[in-house]
């Protein structure tokens, strides 16, 4: 179900100690829908709406984003759901990020730190019998540390 969704979307990929691990992106592919919105206006000014699936992996996957110099923790506090239609769920999550851009690929020395409180919206729907995250919406309560230099140079529109 949807709660299942957002407890995998959350937990990729890893950070701190566990950045040796590979970030495993196929757990990514397998929960979204063939397309996405990502309505990240609130939290970076942006809104992608109906972007592939594919597209969407290229991006989080990229080396200036989750697929290189910055890791990123989500943990959910609560959560609720709220039935949309006869295929469709929104999620509402409480959440802490945390998130560390890195100087080199060697992930010795931290750039930047970024830690906030927000209230994830997840939409979802049931594709082929299957809940899949079909939209993100972050918008933040608080954040902290220097968090506006996370994804700097990393401009979605050019990756």
């Amino acid at each position: 179900m949807a709660n299942d969704i957002a407890f995998e979307v959350l937990s990729i990929p890893p950070i701190g100690h566990l950045t040796e691990q590979k970030k495993d992106f196929s757990r990514l592919e397998a929960i979204i829908a063939p397309r996405i919105t990502l309505d990240y206006s609130d939290a970076f000014g942006t809104k992608y709406e109906n972007i592939s699936a594919s597209a969407f992996l290229k991006m989080s996957s990229h080396p200036k984003r989750l697929g290189g110099l910055v890791d990123c923790i989500h943990l959910i506090g609560s959560s609720k759901f709220k039935r949309t239609g006869p295929n469709s769920v929104t999620g509402y999550h409480q959440i802490r990020t945390e998130y560390k851009r890195w100087k080199t690929m060697d992930k010795k020395e931290v750039e930047a730190t970024g830690q906030g409180l927000a209230m994830m919206l997840h939409f979802y729907e049931k594709i082929d019998g299957k809940w899949k995250l079909a939209g993100t919406k972050p918008t933040g309560r608080m954040s902290e540390f220097n968090f506006e230099n996370i994804f700097k140079d990393s401009d979605v529109a050019k990756l």
